[in-house]
């Protein structure tokens, strides 16, 4: 066990010398490794607690899973490996499609941050999404799709809408607008999904809010047929509650509903001095808490009897973990292995209640 961290960093030596800056990084790791000797029991059982440990990885992603269907009564089958069904017993996508009453209602289910596939923690998420039945739709740039199998979910585009952007907005939204991807459900329904970089000033979050109407904005990609719903689901990682107010006003401005409502905290974190940052002091014990995920849907509920364009209807939202009701926990933690908490929308079409 000893020789294992001085193994890792000498296959990484080659690392360590193609930036050329990375001299005070090697040093810190060669500091790490050290203590880590020292106190080798403490160090096993941190790590084997640690929600960073790779043992871990098929439950923790088991756990991110877990609140898509909680709140749902799910046929006792779907919970049951294949082999342990009773003879002749099939599942099929009405079973999947049914909401309440023995079923599931469907999910669609945005990701970022996706890990590569061949990975441990790419294997780990197919594993559990194959255990809830779902199937996962690859969209570029770290973005994915998972869904139920009764959503007939197609991949519209990859990259996002640039042309009606202005210039001095385009500048700032260049990484944001290539980690942008954009999927149809069924004929009705259209989900993007963006992974922002981090808005720096107020022009930048709210350059943010346009570029979020323009990718609402049906006219601007054509996508999908005239009178359907548009939802934009995304981690728009603003920094500080000033980005997020100014953010907040300028979606206003455009007509443009956010959930959950603004200032509810969706990370809370405090990165201790291993975490590899050390020379950032905003990102070394220093508490961070802010609200980063949002669903965005264009219009107000009030534009019309049927809710949004198309006649699907946010019926409420929720974040889990509740940081505002957790006030004490940080993430990533062991029952919680993201940074951040999951947004969930509840969707309903009205034309079928």
């Amino acid at each position: 066990r000893r020789a294992g961290g001085r193994e890792v960093m000498r296959a990484q030596v080659g690392d360590y010398l193609a930036s050329g800056k990375d001299g005070g990084t090697a040093l810190w790791d060669v500091a790490c490794n050290l203590a880590g000797e020292r106190a080798l029991e403490s160090l096993i059982l941190v790590s084997e607690a640690s929600s960073l440990n790779p043992e871990l990885l098929e439950g923790h992603a088991a756990t991110l899973l877990a609140p898509l269907f909680e709140e749902d009564p799910r046929d006792p089958l779907l919970d049951m490996a294949p082999t342990d069904r009773p003879a002749g017993t099939e599942i099929n996508e009405s079973t999947l499609s049914t909401a309440g009453g023995g079923g599931t209602r469907p999910v669609l289910l945005a990701v970022q941050e996706c890990a590569p596939e061949g990975t441990a923690k790419r294997a780990a998420l197919e594993k559990a999404a194959a255990s809830r039945y779902l199937r996962i739709l690859p969209a570029g740039n770290g973005l994915a799709f998972l869904h139920s199998p009764s959503l007939q979910v197609s991949l519209l585009k990859v990259g996002g809408v640039e042309a009606r952007l202005s210039e001095a907005d385009r500048a700032v939204l260049q990484t944001t607008i290539r980690r942008t991807a954009v999927v149809a459900v069924g004929e009705d329904l259209v989900v993007a999904n963006v992974h922002a970089k981090e808005p720096t000033s107020v022009f930048a979050a709210e350059a943010l809010a346009r570029y979020f109407q323009l990718v609402c904005s049906e006219g601007a990609h054509n996508l999908c047929r005239p009178g359907a719903t548009l939802l934009l689901l995304s981690d728009t990682n603003l920094p500080s509650r000033e980005l997020a107010e100014a953010f907040a006003a300028e979606c206003g401005r455009l007509s443009m509903t956010l959930l959950p409502s603004l200032g509810t905290p969706t990370t809370r974190k405090m990165r201790s001095t291993l975490h590899g940052q050390r020379a950032n002091k905003a990102k070394t014990l220093t508490l961070v808490e802010a609200h980063k995920d949002f669903a965005v849907l264009p219009g107000t509920p009030n534009d019309a009897a049927g809710g949004w364009v198309g006649g699907w209807t946010a019926e409420r939202a929720r974040v889990y973990p509740d940081l505002a009701a957790q006030a004490d926990l940080l993430l990533p933690h062991a029952t919680w292995a993201s940074d951040h908490s999951m947004v969930q929308v509840f969707l309903k079409r009205e034309a079928q209640v």
